[in-house]
This record gives structure tokens, C-alpha cells and sequence, in this order.
């Protein structure tokens, strides 16, 4: 969920990154369990990312899934994590839809992810993909790197930086 915040919370060029992000041909998946918490709970809270991401599930561009029962294996490993509700549904929704990739920036689902062999990207992998796959300009992608810049440790967006700028 946090990649999802920071993408309703920061913008390029007055525009809400999940707004750009919904102008591309991503298709975006949640688990209820983050609706409730990132929109449902945003809203009450007065948070405007809420907002712009409702905006978003309304028109389509993210699609809310439900979560079937789970492997119990699967849960009994994420209870030995001391996952919380929202990150245990995206790992059980990746068990159960086809998709592309996992976006967190969540250090510990990330690493969770890729124990299960799950395909992840932190969110300023995403951007850089969406770079180079030419669904935006090195300019959006640098602009959206520096405007997510303080949610990473010191090196993260350099690094992203430095790599949407190679030809």
C-alpha cells in the first residue's frame, strides 16, 4: 500500500503520479484490504491522496480484488513474517491473478516477495520500466523519481536516476 500512497501523494508537473500512472497501459490490482486502508480509512482521515486514488478505482484504472482462501502454507509463513493484513493480500492475490510484478516500496515485502519467488519492483524500479518501455519520458520519470525522493534511503533514486539516463 505504501508504494500506492506515495503515488497519490506525490505529483509531476501538477498531477498526481497514480494519475500518469492510470494514463499508461498498466493495469493496477489491489487487494480490498488495501482499498479499505489506503481510501476507506484515508478518506475518514481527510488524506487528498485518498481522493485521487478513489478517483482512480472509479474510472477503472485500479481494479479492487477479492482474495480467496489462501495455500495455509502460505499463511502459516507469512504469520512467522508478522505480515500485516494489506501486504498479506497482495502476496495471496499474487497467488491467485496472472500480473507482472508486485510494486512495493516496503523493504520487508519486497524481501518477502522475492523468498516466494514472487516477480517485485520497488516503486522506483516501476518508473524507471515505464521509462524504458517508453510509456513515459526520461523527463516524467526523472521528475517522478526526485518527487518520491525523500520516502528512500540516500542512493535509491540516484541510482534510478542514473539508469533512466543511459541510452
Amino acid at each position: 500500500s505504501c508504494a500506492l500512497i506515495t503515488s497519490g501523494k506525490f505529483s509531476i508537473e501538477n498531477q498526481p503520479i497514480v494519475d500518469s500512472l492510470a494514463q499508461t497501459s498498466l493495469i493496477i490490482h489491489i487487494p480490498q484490504a488495501i482499498k479499505i486502508e489506503v481510501v476507506d480509512d484515508g478518506l475518514q482521515a481527510g488524506h487528498q491522496d485518498a481522493l485521487t486514488i478513489k478517483r482512480q478505482i472509479d474510472h477503472g484504472a485500479i481494479r479492487v480484488e477479492p482474495i480467496l482462501a489462501p495455500a495455509s502454507e502460505v499463511t502459516a509463513i507469512l504469520d512467522d513474517y508478522g505480515v500485516r493484513k494489506g501486504d498479506r493480500d497482495f502476496i495471496y492475490l499474487a497467488h491467485q491473478i496472472p500480473y507482472d510484478y508486485i510494486v512495493t516500496d516496503d523493504f520487508l515485502l519486497l524481501l518477502i516477495c522475492y523468498r516466494f519467488g514472487l516477480p517485485v519492483k520497488m516503486f522506483p524500479d516501476l518508473i524507471e520500466l515505464l521509462v524504458k518501455q517508453s510509456m513515459w519520458t526520461i523527463d516524467q520519470g526523472r521528475k517522478a523519481l526526485q518527487a518520491i525522493g525523500g520516502r528512500y534511503k540516500r542512493g535509491f533514486i540516484e541510482h534510478s536516476l542514473r539508469r533512466i539516463n543511459k541510452p
